[in-house]
């Protein structure tokens, strides 16, 4: 008895982790923060959240250099136009390895935008910001 109470336990434990695994690994805990790193302009950051193919046929110059671009396409796009606040109005899973989140961005000028987020699932199992 002591060890069928032990295995349930163990089990309600590990379905408890991979719950808050699931939360924390979501497209939307994904494009949560990589917004926040746009909001505070933290482009450096902006980086870790986004999808770079690194696979054996990517050199690691080319993947320095796609990460610099990135970079400065999002301080060149968010930092001109001000970003100030964000909301995440949808998330659709696809399949397993994709999904879309919906934004919708507003800035210091009043204006607001709704932007769509694509997003891939990389091998580790991390959801990454993706170019459609």
């Amino acid at each position: 008895m002591k060890k069928l109470t032990s295995a349930i336990v163990l089990i309600v434990a590990m379905l408890a982790l991979n719950a808050c695994n699931m939360l924390f690994n979501s497209p939307k805990a994904t494009v949560d923060k990589a917004y926040k790193c746009l909001v505070d302009k933290n482009y450096d950051e902006f980086n870790n959240y986004f999808y770079f193919n690194e696979d054996e046929t990517a050199s690691g110059v080319m993947i320095d250099l796609a990460k610099v671009g990135v970079k400065n396409i999002a301080k060149g796009l968010y930092s001109a136009k001000d970003l100030k606040l964000y909301k995440i109005t949808e998330e659709s899973i696809t399949d397993d390895n994709t999904a879309v989140v919906k934004v919708e961005e507003t800035y210091n000028n009043g204006k607001t935008y709704t932007e769509t987020v694509h997003l891939r699932k990389t091998k580790q199992g991390n959801w990454k910001w993706a170019i459609k």
